[in-house]
């Protein structure tokens, strides 16, 4: 009997879709040869469940050339060597890393760290999200800085400076789409060092955030209408708080106008009130 070293291993269903795939049987015939359902391959293969380690014992045995199992298979094709196993599940991991980049809502990146910051990778969906076929950017050392906003560009290129000095780098900024329109971008960078600690390679991610700036744009043009309607109002608005020292939140502008006074010299005395009330009035009021 096969012996099971350690426990199922995470890339348990890249390894059974590449024993089945060497083997060239369908799921049926390989639950049929493990002595299983269908059902039980289909949800090995889709990660929905992990084999026994029985099960596992068996397709360890398929792995090695010795099936090892209760009926004897009719197939004849030849079993892979551990080496195109292990080829197999690497192609088959990779390709799967590549699906999610490619579903990802940001684009990934990656530039060497040294010398003239080569690009490195970037995943497919940079075309899906600015228009750009992955080679524009691989091919052209010059691709990112050549997109940045003219306006955005000094400023942003002083920023880079932090992600090799703290690791870690936020930047934001406007870049072109492929159609010659420009997008707001959050550019998230992280460095990597290699084994020696020495700058290795910079990796990020591209995030469209244009409806985010839109949004901060409305909401700042509300707020200036709003301020621009209080400072007309023929009346001074204010706000303190209900309780505590009731503390003032705020006035607007046009106390200066009526009253001669600063905005902030009310919001920064929990005592203007008290002190600005004629003090025969002072109890009455109070009360």
């Amino acid at each position: 009997m096969l012996e099971v070293i350690g426990p199922i291993p995470p890339d348990y269903s890249a390894r059974v879709r590449a024993v089945r795939d060497y083997l060239q049987v369908t799921q049926t015939q390989l639950a049929k040869q493990i002595g299983v359902s269908f059902a039980t391959v289909n949800r090995w293969e889709n990660g929905q469940s992990r084999p026994t380690r029985l099960a596992w014992q068996q397709i360890l045995g398929l792995e090695n050339g010795n099936p090892g199992t209760k009926e004897t298979s009719s197939v004849s094709s030849p079993l892979p060597s551990a080496r195109h196993l292990e080829a197999t599940v690497q192609t088959e991991v990779r390709a799967r890393v590549m699906r999610l980049l490619g579903a990802s809502p940001s684009v990934i990146y990656s530039f060497k760290a040294t010398g003239a910051f080569s690009p490195t990778f970037v995943s497919a969906n940079i075309e899906r999200l600015f228009g750009y076929a992955p080679t524009d950017y691989l091919e052209d050392p010059e691709f990112w800085s050549d997109r940045v906003h003219p306006d955005d560009l000094d400023r942003v290129e002083a920023e880079v400076s932090l992600t090799f000095e703290t690791g870690i780098n936020t930047l934001e900024y406007r870049f072109r789409r492929k159609d010659d329109t420009y997008c707001w971008v959050k550019d998230e960078q992280h460095l990597i060092r290699d084994d020696r600690g020495e700058p290795d390679e910079v990796v990020g991610s591209w995030s469209d955030i244009s409806a985010l700036k839109d949004a901060e744009k409305q909401k700042s043009a509300a707020r200036a209408k709003l301020t621009q309607l209080l400072a007309s109002s023929p009346a001074v608005i204010y706000s303190f708080k209900a309780s505590g020292d009731f503390h003032p939140t705020f006035v607007s502008q046009n106390i200066k106008e009526w009253l001669g006074y600063e905005q902030r010299d009310y919001l920064d005395s929990p005592d203007f009130w008290r002190s600005c009330v004629h003090p025969d009035d002072l109890p009455r009021v109070e009360g």
